[in-house]
């Protein structure tokens, strides 16, 4: 199974540049002493303008695909979903999303699956836990064709083609739709970490 991380770090600094103030020539100052010092002061002006660091991180796996770093570290915006409508078990509109995979190659192309693990929601452990004052609900996470990919599990396969693949998901709130334990409003987020496995 491989799982891509990607990150990338930049510092600068910006520091005041020098510059020398030239005392004014006398009437009396003769053309030769009034070139030296224009010439002192350009001399004086020359330096470092500023200077920083870069960092740079990956890594290199033993797989077909590379994975675009945009899609390795992503948010999915779920919106505001009236509790109203997820009290009786509803959910709430899919939101997509995807993982994009790059320059596949190789002699025997195969398929990949893939798994998402997070904090499960105790009153259903196939969906993810909400953290934050919302309760009452869970995150399901969905393939291509909107069927639910249980937490913990490997998604069906996806067959790779050579170039670029998307691997389309979606993700929708779910109300558990129990007296005892109801829908309650408030803010929410919740992590899956997922994983790719070639075949």
């Amino acid at each position: 199974m491989k799982k891509f991380i990607f990150t990338v770090a930049f510092g600068a600094m910006v520091c005041a540049s020098a510059a020398s103030d030239a005392s004014a020539a006398s009437a009396a100052s003769d053309a030769s002493a009034a070139s030296d010092a224009s010439a002192a002061s350009d001399a004086s002006a020359v330096g470092i303008g500023g200077s920083g660091k870069v960092n740079f991180s990956g890594s290199i796996v033993d797989a077909p695909c590379s994975m675009d770093p945009n899609t390795a570290d992503q948010t999915v915006e779920l919106g505001a979903t009236s509790n109203l409508h997820l009290s009786n078990g509803s959910t709430s509109t899919p939101k997509p999303f995807k993982i994009l995979l790059e320059g596949c190659s190789g002699e025997t192309l195969g398929s990949v699956t893939t798994t998402f693990k997070g904090l499960q929601a105790d009153e259903d452990t196939t969906l993810l836990r909400l953290i934050g004052s919302a309760s009452g609900a869970a995150i399901a996470i969905n393939d291509y064709k909107g069927r639910q990919i249980k937490m913990g599990e490997a998604s069906p396969a996806y067959n790779l083609a050579t170039g670029n693949n998307e691997l389309d998901f979606s993700a929708n709130l779910k109300g558990f739709g129990s007296e005892e334990k109801p829908v309650v409003p408030g803010e929410f987020t919740a992590i899956a970490n997922f994983t790719l496995d070639y075949n």
